[in-house]
């Protein structure tokens, strides 16, 4: 599965991108990845609110067909989402992105020396 996850919103909080394909991540996150972001559940965190939560992070997951023909699905949550396992795999999908741009990051830099 393969999906692009985009963070914006909340206080002082660094925006982060990118893309992920569950075969390159551990399998334990991966697995956790299918479980958890599933249709159903991401259906039931559009809850609509009375007041509107300018503090909340904003999550855009946007699920990659996996062929050319095929439509991205696109979901999106935040930080008030119902369902704390949903919220948990994106935690660990940010982490998991943050890690690898800092791994980048700090690869371009050995390279440029």
């Amino acid at each position: 599965m393969k999906l692009r996850l985009r963070s914006s919103g909340g206080l002082g909080a660094l925006d982060v991108e990118g893309e992920i394909d569950t075969a390159d991540l551990p399998e334990e996150l991966a697995r956790r990845i299918e479980e958890h972001l599933t249709a159903e559940n991401l259906s039931a965190t559009s809850v609509s609110r009375s007041l509107p939560m300018p503090d909340a992070r904003q999550y855009e997951l946007h699920f990659l067909p996996e062929d050319v023909d095929g439509e991205v699905a696109t979901h999106v949550v935040d930080d008030m989402c119902p369902v704390g396992e949903v919220l948990d795999v994106i935690d660990d999908l940010m982490a998991h992105l943050i890690e690898r741009k800092a791994t980048d990051l700090a690869q371009e830099e050995t390279e440029e020396d």
